[in-house]
């Protein structure tokens, strides 16, 4: 079932294009922001490894830790910003797995229908078509529901609760998760949940169906 629900909706994944943070031609991208980049997407990475996994382990080993390492460089990390986000990169890892409520649920590869990094296309409410990749997707086997879950490494504010925090990211991606569930729609007519997880705090923020 998979397998076939990948079919039905998947495109062939966007390739990532590097965003400056800074307007004019040339100029690079500031070290802080590529580190930041760096973590999330190695977190993303490291969170697929996990799930496909047939069972999770109580914290993250040497060789998920040696994995990481792997990606990072490959992201193009080097010295003193290579081990700081290593070290960044196993702490959200460590707070997911501690994570006996959502984040362990999240990624049991034993859940129906399950995928992550899914590549997916929908239609945003201008019409405009998008291709996005879900972080992970699957059928909740007690309730017989589809999740849709959308990883994010943020965090607070200084000054800012949890419930604050997690409204203002709600409805920041609200569009976005409610075009996922629309595609998914297309292919699977059961109830679909929508849902951010904040791997910094591990914290699951559900969207209003």
């Amino acid at each position: 079932p998979g397998h076939r629900l990948r079919r039905l909706v998947s495109v062939p994944a966007p390739v990532p294009i590097p965003v400056s943070t800074a307007t004019g031609s040339n100029i690079p991208e500031r070290p802080a922001n590529r580190l930041e980049r760096a973590v999330g997407t190695a977190v993303h990475k490291a969170l697929e490894d996990l799930s496909m996994l047939e069972t999770l382990p109580a914290e993250v080993s040497d060789v998920q830790r040696s994995a990481v390492r792997r990606h990072l460089r490959m992201l193009g990390l080097a010295g003193e910003s290579l081990a700081e986000a290593e070290g960044r990169v196993a702490g959200h890892l460590e707070r997911v797995l501690a994570d006996e409520d959502h984040g362990r649920w999240l990624l049991d590869a034993a859940h129906e229908q399950a995928a992550s990094e899914l590549p997916l296309t929908w239609q945003d409410d201008k019409g405009v078509i998008r291709d996005s990749i879900v972080d992970r997707t699957f059928v909740d086997g007690g309730s017989g529901e589809r999740w849709i879950i959308d990883y994010k490494t943020s965090r607070p504010l200084a000054d800012e609760s949890v419930q604050a925090f997690a409204a203002r990211e709600l409805a920041s991606y609200r569009d976005q998760l409610e075009g996922y569930r629309r595609a998914m729609l297309a292919v699977d007519r059961r109830t679909i949940r929508c849902a951010l997880y904040f791997t910094a705090i591990s914290h699951m923020a559900t969207l209003d169906t």
